[in-house]
């Protein structure tokens, strides 16, 4: 029996099918989860495991941020405000202004950018140390002309970085074995997976009439598939 160029491509169809079908479910299981009625049981051991790892990666964030933010705080500090900026042409580009501080390089640029057949004027702060590494890189409003507004900038990037470590501290005290925070889509994306392929680990079960119904449809519609590839590939061509 020859393997058709057309059975491939209805093959590939029908792949593409069960796939999007399978996302589709995970929406649907992620949307009536209800970690407080359990209408998913998990396994007791896979939510203690799950709080962790989500409490290790938001605490992680947050030592990330506080860094950057006290290296921001260094600048804001430490450099004089009698200090005279160099001056560029108008025209001139890339333009860079470096503040070598301690252990890390705080470095302003302007330079342009091609964009949907236009030209755009870009303008970032670079933040790295000694061994180049770069630990901030962010857009600005506008390339600074004076130490006044380089330091109005940073003290922006500053507050931003600020409001997001305050969410991750709010985040991280309502992380509980109970909350819907620690699971994210491609959890449900996984229960989704083996539910559509019929293979059973154990460690998520439908555990309401609802979800179970919904289980019930997504093996149905996976078998329907199950039998159109098999008679895609005994037909004959």
């Amino acid at each position: 029996m020859s393997f058709s160029k057309k059975k491939a491509k209805w093959l590939f169809i029908v792949f593409i099918i069960y796939v999007f079908i399978i996302f589709v479910f995970a929406s649907i299981y992620s949307c009536n989860f209800d970690p407080i009625k359990q209408n998913i049981f998990i396994n007791s051991k896979l939510i203690q495991s799950q709080e962790i790892n989500v409490r290790d990666s938001i605490q992680n964030q947050m030592t990330k941020l506080e860094k950057e933010i006290d290296i921001l705080n260094a600048f804001l500090t430490n450099i004089n405000d009698d200090v005279v900026l160099p001056t560029f042409d108008e025209k001139q580009y890339p333009k860079e202004i470096s503040f070598p501080l301690g252990n890390y390089k705080y470095s302003f640029f302007e330079d342009l950018l091609l964009h949907q057949g236009g030209v755009l004027v870009v303008h970032w702060i670079r933040i790295e140390d000694t061994n180049s590494q770069v630990i901030i890189h962010q857009h600005i409003q506008s390339f600074p002309t004076k130490i006044s507004a380089c330091k109005k900038e940073v003290h922006q990037i500053k507050l931003y970085r600020e409001n997001i470590l305050a969410q991750k501290a709010e985040k991280l005290k309502i992380i509980k074995p109970s909350s819907s925070e620690i699971w994210s889509f491609l959890d449900f994306v996984y229960f989704s997976t083996i539910t559509q392929a019929t293979v059973g680990y154990g460690d998520m079960l439908p555990n309401s009439t609802g979800i179970r119904m919904i289980v019930a449809l997504q093996v149905l519609i996976g078998l329907a598939l199950l039998v159109i590839v098999i008679n895609i590939v005994l037909t004959d061509q």
